[in-house]
Formats: structure tokens, sequence, C-alpha cells
């Protein structure tokens, strides 16, 4: 009795091993695909639903999510929408809205239906483009060329030249052929490494003072294909400037300013900094330098003239202190000038037709100082004849 409970025992264990192996070979992907998959997984470049059954036909939907994921890791979110009747995937609503992907007619995506190779191809282009990549000119020349349609062409032979997509064996593409989950992790893991331009180092000298931000780095983006179109590829950062303000005993804080453009506008915490161009390259540093005013520091004045445009009662000249960022905010005058024969609307500025109601408030601008000569700006007075 013993001996046949230890044979059962022994063949369930069997049958368990048989059948955990069975799930984890489901599970896991194709020995040519392994690694790929699993860097696009430390990547967090693969949804938590396409990681497993790799061998499954990918669907439209689920390309949208692999390619939503690699966009917004490499470029940033995508904040646009377009919507389907047949969906509210958020993928393919943002999808769709970089025109990445286009529906099948009637307000309808089919998200559910199994994506093709040659769909794969012309999606895969179009998302190289969406992330600036300059678009590789290439003829697809695999043997069963005349059975990719015609819409297709192109794409194809830039997923060809590039080495994106290759074929699937005796130079054939099988342009109809399914387009499973592994082959698309594959291909987005491949578009990533294409689009890995490097790093900026963005520095900030406090210049004496304390609390400095902490040093980060920034990924290089590609630029444009306008842009792309010269002897030397134009490159691009932007980053949000820390909300972290340096503190200095003594002084005001102005803002930063930056050695990549020396001489620009001074710019404050968390202002967007974008440079551009063809020494935005792997290795750059760029360092953002603090500006002080001592304290007591005079920053300047804003001389405001009312004239009354022949009435009487002008408000007195006044004189408004600028900030820091040479703004200064205005609130106008409530003492209401008069004038026979006349109602009074308001005060008007030149270059500028709104009319101001007494005890409003406006803002001086560094637009405005550009305007007027010495920072000093007239409000004139508005009249209306009074028809009674």
């Amino acid at each position: 009795m013993f001996k046949k409970m230890l044979a059962l025992v022994l063949v369930s264990m069997v049958i368990m091993g048989l059948f955990v192996n069975t799930a984890q070979a489901v599970d896991a992907p194709s020995q040519w695909a392994q690694e790929a998959v699993d860097r696009a997984i430390e990547a967090e470049l693969v949804p938590e639903a396409l990681k497993a059954d790799y061998t499954k036909p990918t669907t439209r939907a689920e390309f949208c999510a692999l390619a939503t994921l690699l966009y917004e890791n490499i470029v940033g979110e995508i904040t646009e929408r377009k919507s389907f009747t047949d969906t509210d995937d958020i993928d393919v609503e943002k999808m769709a809205s970089l025109d990445v992907v286009n529906g099948v007619g009637d307000d309808k995506f089919d998200p559910d239906a199994a994506l093709n190779r040659e769909q794969a191809a012309t999606i895969l282009a179009r998302l190289a483009k969406a992330m600036g990549m300059s678009r590789a000119m290439g003829k697809a020349s695999f043997s069963d060329i005349d059975n990719i349609s015609q819409w297709a062409l192109d794409a194809v032979g830039q997923m060809q030249s590039t080495g994106l997509m290759e074929g699937v064996g005796d130079n054939t593409f099988s342009p109809k052929g399914a387009y499973t989950r592994e082959q698309s992790i594959v291909v987005m893991t491949r578009l990533y490494d294409a689009m890995q331009l490097g790093s900026v180092t963005i520095i900030y000298n406090v210049n004496e003072g304390e609390d400095a931000p902490s040093d980060h780095e920034i990924k290089i983006a590609p630029c444009s294909d306008e842009l792309n179109a010269t002897p030397f590829p134009w490159q691009q950062i932007s980053f949000t400037i820390s909300e972290t303000e340096p503190t200095r005993s003594g002084y005001t804080f102005w803002g930063w300013t930056s050695d990549f453009y020396p001489g620009f506008d001074i710019r404050a915490a968390g202002d967007v900094y974008y440079a551009t161009g063809s020494f935005v390259a792997d290795g750059l540093i760029i360092t953002l330098s603090a500006q002080w005013v001592e304290e007591g520091t005079p920053v300047g004045k804003v001389t405001v003239v009312y004239d009354a445009d022949g009435g009487d009662e002008a408000p007195p000249s006044l004189s408004v202190d600028k900030t820091l960022k040479g703004e200064a905010e205005i609130e106008i005058t409530k003492v209401i000038p008069t004038k026979s024969g006349f109602n009074f609307l308001g005060w008007v500025l030149v270059y500028k037709s709104y009319i101001y109601e007494p005890g409003e408030f406006m803002t001086y601008t560094s637009e405005l100082a550009d305007l007027y000569e010495d920072d000093s700006i007239t409000f004139t007075a508005v009249w209306e004849e009074d028809p009674v």
C-alpha cells in the first residue's frame, strides 16, 4: 500500500512539473527575442498586459500601448487626444492625436484586430517621424514585394533600410502575416536604441550662495527633419529649472543665467529651459549660474503720468517700484477727471486699445518697456461727448 501511494505521489510530482514547465514556456519569449524583451521590460517599455503569451499576435490597441510607452519615454507626455466610437483606449487616442495611427473608417479603430507586418511597418515609420528621427529613404527589396500594399511600400522600405524590421527568411517580408507580441517588443527596443542620443548634464552654480539645487541629466532628443537637412544634425533638450531657490546672506536671488547662451535673459525657478543646435551633444555640460542683487539696491522705477486730454483735475504723476524681473504692478488712479460736455470712460495707453477703469490693476512688463522710453508711461483720458 505504501509503495502504491509513493508511486502516485511521484507521478503527481512529474505531472505538476511538466505543467509548471509548460506554463513557464508559454510565458517566456522565444530564445531569439529573450535579450531584447528583458531590456525592454527593464526600461519600462512593456505594459503589464503584454508580459506574457509572447508568441500571440499583437492587436492594434496593444501596439499603440507599446508605441505610447516608447514615445513618452523618449519625448515626453502626450497631452492631445483623438477619439473613436469603438474604443476609449487612451493609448489609441494618444497615438491617433500624433497621426501615428488612423481609423478603419466611420470613426472606428477596430482595436482588437490583429496587426499584420505591413501595418506594423507603417505605424513604426510614423512613430519614428513623430519622435523626430530623420527619415531614411530606401526601397524595399524583398522577393515578395508584389504582395506589399502600395500604401505600405515606403514604410517597409524605410524599416528595411534602417534595420528596424527584417524579413522572415528567404528574403521574404510576409506583409500580411501576423505580428507577434515579442516581435512588436523587439522592434520597439530597436527603435528605442536608435533614439538614444546621449544626455546633457545640468549644473547649478550658486555663486557664493547656499542650498544649490541638485545637478541632473537630461536626455537629448532629435530635431525635426527640416532642421536636420543641414551638414550637422541638430538635437535638442528641454527641462524645467529647479523650483529650489538658493540663498545668500545680504542678497536677494534674481534668477539663473546660462553659459550655453551667454547674455541671454535671466530665467526664474520653474521656467522651462530649451536649447537646440548642432552643439547639443552627448556629454555637454550646461551651467546655470545664480544672479544676486544686494539687499537695498534699487532695481528701478516706472513713472506713471496721467493726461486728462483737455479735462480738469488730472491725477498727479507717481513712481512705482519695479520687481527683480523688471515688472511693476500699477493700480490705475481712482481720481476721475472732469470735462465740460463729456463723460469720462477711462484711461488708455498708447499702443494699446484697452480702456482701464479707475482702480483696475495692470502689469508693466518687459515687453511694454521696449515700447516706452525711460520707463515712463502715460495714461490718457478717454472721453465721450455728452448727448444731453
